[in-house]
């Protein structure tokens, strides 16, 4: 009988243990589980934030491009104004030293025309009177 206790007690003990082994298993299964759960929603936080942070990034990086672009084109263009200018005054100074050809303007160039058909109308006149008086 002492024999068959103590069996019984060391197949109790050890079903105990194998019972407790296995709710700890068990338990650290769920615990890892937990905590990798916890790591993917760090990692997707992070990611998110580091998302927003590269667009902005990206964002700031073109902006900082465009308004560099303005920049350079207002220089170019200040240059191109400058140049632009130094060649007017290089041209009227040049026109002074040949005496002072004057660009016309469209009114000139109106005024002009019409003294020109003028003077082909005339031409054309004198030429039938001559021719009349030849045939006279």
């Amino acid at each position: 009988m002492n024999k068959k206790e103590k069996e019984r007690k060391k197949k109790e003990t050890n079903k105990k243990e194998r019972n407790k082994k296995e709710r700890k298993r068990i338990g650290q299964n769920e615990e890892t589980k937990r905590k990798n759960r916890k790591k993917k929603m760090r990692y997707k936080k992070r990611n998110k934030e580091n998302q927003k942070d590269k667009a902005n990034r990206a964002y700031k990086n073109v902006e900082q491009k465009r308004s560099k672009k303005l920049e350079q084109k207002e220089k170019t263009t200040k240059r191109g104004n400058k140049r632009n200018e130094q060649r007017k005054g290089e041209r009227m100074m040049r026109k002074k030293k040949e005496g002072g050809t004057r660009k016309r303007t469209n009114k000139n160039k109106k005024q002009k025309d019409e003294k020109n058909k003028k003077k082909q109308v005339e031409k054309k006149t004198e030429k039938n009177k001559q021719l009349e008086e030849t045939k006279k």
